[in-house]
């Protein structure tokens, strides 16, 4: 009669460190997946600043847009000299020389540019690329670990039933 009292004193004390186990574990597992869905947000904002390189273009457009004017003028400017001072090639110099610096300077914030949005661009997919391949992994991971719960908490409910079936009372 002792034997089977401390049988299911031994027993109640188990299944109460189960459950309590199993609890904790759900609890630190919540946890966890809040943090990722926190991360999750941190980098999509950071993927929404990385559009600022959308910003510089239009931008460089309008510097684009600024140096063509003055190109056109300073073309215009050379005809005009060239019509009306035909003798002064001195004038004819200056202009052409403004003209190769505004068009040297042109090039040069081209090419600048295009290198900004293209590291922007491989900078942003690398990142994105990462930490999809990070959370992908801690998900699976993540699952691995609630299948792993699962089971413990089936193998609990089949010893508690089979408990029950045999007429043991488990107290709450």
């Amino acid at each position: 009669m002792e034997t089977s009292k401390l049988h299911k004193q031994l027993e109640t004390i188990r299944t109460e460190s189960l459950l309590a186990a199993s609890d904790s574990e759900l609890a630190r597992l919540k946890s966890k997946v809040a943090a990722q869905e926190v991360m999750i947000h941190h980098l999509q904002g950071q993927l929404a600043s990385s559009s600022g390189g959308t910003e510089m273009l239009a931008a460089a457009h309008v510097r684009e847009e600024k140096l063509k004017q003055q190109v056109e003028r300073l073309y215009g400017e050379l005809r005009e000299a060239q019509e009306h001072h035909t003798p002064e090639m001195r004038h004819y110099d200056i202009l052409a020389s403004k003209i190769r610096s505004v068009e040297q300077k042109y090039a040069q914030r081209e090419q600048e540019l295009r290198g900004i949005i293209l590291r922007t661009q491989q900078t942003a997919g690398v990142e994105m690329d990462q930490a999809a391949a990070y959370w992908k992994q801690e998900l699976e991971m993540k699952n691995q670990q609630v299948e792993r719960f699962r089971e413990e908490l089936d193998i609990i409910l089949n010893v508690l039933q089979e408990l029950k079936r045999q007429g043991v009372v488990i107290p709450l």
